[in-house]
């Protein structure tokens, strides 16, 4: 009875042990199939805000970034950049420019160094400024290009006062006036400029020409007109003669006033070709301002340091008595 007993336990042993052994194995292969965390894909951000996604095959810092999204290459220079991302990690950032500073330096001339703003990547130029004063014309303008370039643009018409950087180019121009040739400040360590300007104008141009031109016709048919007057005057008589007279003084007129269109026309031609300017460093002293606007401020009369006026002495021319 004993012996049975312990025979049929052996089974339910052996049943035991085979259910530990088949959870270990279905156990260990879960724990091998648990995915490993993937690594994030690598991104780039641009400066407007653009996200790109994809995967790094070149990353040159300060100069560019080659990412693969799909099967195309991407690249994009390092000013276009703001950050890339590898593995959620930020490996390279561009810092973003400085914003434009204006310093001002309180000197008699009034120098102003401007700082602008520059591109990631790149060094912010600075550009020294002076005091210009422009002499001439009522209708001649000062324009100014930037050193980047592009078109002209009138900053005042004459006569006026401005703090204009030294680094732009320059020109006059305006309403019926012919354009100078370009030209910088003359000004050195931001000393006053005066820039005295002698106008060309259009119209003077033009009717230089013109008169030029007809000068010569009307000479030339004066001549005529005379020539055959002559020739009637002394191969007529009587009241023919009298007409021819009057052809001569007519032809002779015309003559003269040929001569006189050429005489007038060409000086026009050449005074107005082009506007002339002339720059003196040094002069003006720059009027009194409240900053950078040159507002002129006003000027009070010392009342107490006057020297009063005499009293009026006058003599009585006649009198009356009652």
């Amino acid at each position: 009875m004993k012996s049975i007993r312990s025979g049929g336990a052996r089974p339910q042993h052996l049943a035991g042990i085979a259910s530990v052994a088949l959870f270990a194995l279905l156990a260990g292969p879960a724990r091998a199939a648990d995915p490993k965390p993937a690594a994030g894909p690598d991104t780039v951000t641009l400066q407007d805000g653009t996200v790109v996604t994809g995967t790094f095959t070149e990353l040159v810092p300060q100069n560019r970034i080659t990412v693969l999204v799909g099967n195309e290459s991407k690249t994009f220079q390092w000013n276009l950049v703001r950050k890339a991302t590898h593995d959620g990690r930020v490996v390279a950032e561009n810092a973003p420019a400085a914003p434009a500073v204006l310093v001002v330096q309180p000197q008699p001339q009034q120098q102003v160094v401007i700082v602008q703003s520059a591109p990631p990547g790149a060094a912010a130029p600075s550009a020294a400024a002076a005091f210009v004063h422009l002499e001439g014309d009522d209708d001649a303008v000062l324009e100014m290009r930037g050193p980047q370039g592009g078109d002209f643009v009138a900053m005042c018409q004459s006569p006026c006062d401005r703090a204009l950087p030294l680094d732009a180019m320059y020109r006059i121009g305006g309403s019926g006036v012919r354009k100078s040739t370009n030209f910088k400040l003359a000004s050195t360590d931001g000393k006053p400029v005066v820039v005295d300007v002698d106008s060309a104008h259009t119209g003077g141009f033009v009717g230089g020409i013109v008169m030029t031109a007809l000068g010569p016709v009307v000479a030339v048919a004066g001549l005529f007109v005379y020539a055959v007057s002559s020739i009637t005057f002394y191969t007529s008589s009587g009241s023919g003669a009298g007409g021819s007279s009057a052809g001569k003084t007519t032809g002779g007129i015309m003559m003269l006033s040929g001569v006189a269109l050429t005489a007038v026309g060409i000086p026009l031609i050449v005074m107005n070709s082009r506007t002339k300017v002339k720059q003196e460093v040094g002069a003006p002293t720059p009027p009194r301002s409240a900053g950078l606007l040159n507002v002129r401020l006003p000027e009070y009369r010392d009342v107490a340091h006057e020297v009063p006026m005499p009293g009026a002495s006058y003599a009585p021319v006649f009198g009356l008595a009652f």
